[in-house]
């Protein structure tokens, strides 16, 4: 492996590290333990790949995370999200939204999450979305999946998605992990609150639990996607259209039945992927984790 190459791998791993304990203390010193940097070159290596300070990146997960509660979960009170998001007091968390959003955070759950012009997810036409991609949604219990994944952490545009599977897909012929395996799409992040060229997307595919990921795989790792109940979108869409079941769960399905979402993340199960016979559509399952309200 490359000095470049093993420089990214040990940042991705860090990053994976902050995004599964972003409810927790997080101090420099520890997380630069996980990518075996000294804190002051770690600092420093993390923003050149990242973009952002580890200080700014963890800040604005936690906002966001902190949105996506206040507009999703009525029944949690904000100083209920500003714990579960990491923050050290509800004074700290206010002053940090304030300053990320423009509006209190009462203000932006009040609006519907209707910030500084931007109108939120939630105003849409539900039953043109039902028909123009023809959805479905059941609630069924399921499996938990180990999977294998590649990152990419640039956005929600098709290119990026792509160079992330095709990177994933080169790892799995070689070791010939393909053979009628699950594809699943991980969107971490709303693109009505997260800004669209920073959303978080992990390309997986389902592996045996045995599978060793090493540094050697290049920037491959492994997850485990819990089992559960789950509200099922099933939809046939175009690449663009797959944030409209999103949308749909999120903004109708959700309110009108009784459940919010469960503080795990959602996927996308591929179950057809375009070609010139399906119109280049994909046939998928939107599983949102969920809990009686």
């Amino acid at each position: 492996m490359s000095g470049s190459s093993n420089y990214v791998y040990r940042i991705e791993e860090t990053v994976a590290y902050i995004e599964q304990h972003l409810s927790e203390e997080l101090k420099l010193q520890d997380i630069s333990q996980i990518a075996c940097f000294s804190p002051y070159h770690f600092h420093r290596i993390f923003t050149s790949i990242v973009g952002e300070t580890p200080y700014e990146y963890i800040t604005r997960l936690r906002l966001e995370k902190a949105a996506n509660m206040l507009t999703k979960m009525n029944n949690l009170s904000i100083t209920q999200i500003a714990f579960s998001c990491g923050f050290s007091s509800p004074a700290t968390f206010a002053r940090a939204f304030k300053k990320y959003y423009g509006v209190s955070g009462s203000k932006y759950r009040d609006s519907g999450g209707e910030v500084q012009g931007k109108q939120h997810v939630f105003a849409f036409d539900a039953e043109a979305i039902e028909k123009k991609i023809h959805l479905q949604v059941s609630i069924e219990n399921l499996p938990g999946y180990t999977v294998a994944y590649v990152a990419n952490l640039k956005g929600y545009s098709l290119s990026s998605i792509c160079k992330a599977w095709n990177k994933l897909m080169s790892w799995g012929r070689e070791r010939c992990l393909l053979d009628s395996t699950t594809m699943i799409g991980v969107s971490f992040d709303d693109p009505t609150i997260t800004q669209e060229e920073k959303c978080r997307y992990h390309a997986c595919v389902v592996v045996p639990d045995n599978v060793a990921i090493t540094e050697s795989d290049r920037g491959v790792g492994k997850e485990y996607i819990p089992s559960g109940e789950y509200a099922v979108g099933r939809a046939v869409c175009h690449a663009e259209e797959i944030r409209l079941a999103y949308r749909y769960l999120y903004g109708k399905w959700f309110p009108e039945n009784g459940y919010q979402p469960a503080d795990t993340f959602s996927y996308e199960l591929y179950r057809a992927l375009p070609s010139e016979e399906n119109g280049y559509t994909y046939t998928i399952e939107v599983c949102i984790p969920l809990k009686p309200i």
